[in-house]
């Protein structure tokens, strides 16, 4: 792995931390177990989100359709039709 990218893998890992600890300022957030629960549900959801779109889907020589929102992956309200795709 190149300098450029241990660096960069230690930045996301140290703010993915980040993001992580904010969840637990009892100030901010609801210290109930299932409010905690479902900080840290939306938080991985939306790391997958990101994982799949800039990561998996993202290089314009090899362009695919790919489920970008779903059952799993949603960050808004459920509805019937919640199934998008992006290319």
């Amino acid at each position: 792995m190149s300098d450029v990218s241990a660096a960069a893998w230690s930045d996301f890992c140290r703010r993915l931390d980040a993001l992580g600890q904010s969840l637990l300022d009892e100030q901010r957030f609801p210290t109930a177990p299932l409010g905690r629960a479902e900080g840290f549900r939306h938080l991985t959801r939306d790391l997958v989100y990101a994982l799949q779109w800039y990561v998996e889907y993202r290089d314009p020589a090899f362009p695919q359709f790919h489920r970008y929102m779903d059952y799993t992956t949603n960050w808004g309200g459920p509805c019937v039709d919640f199934i998008y795709e992006r290319a």
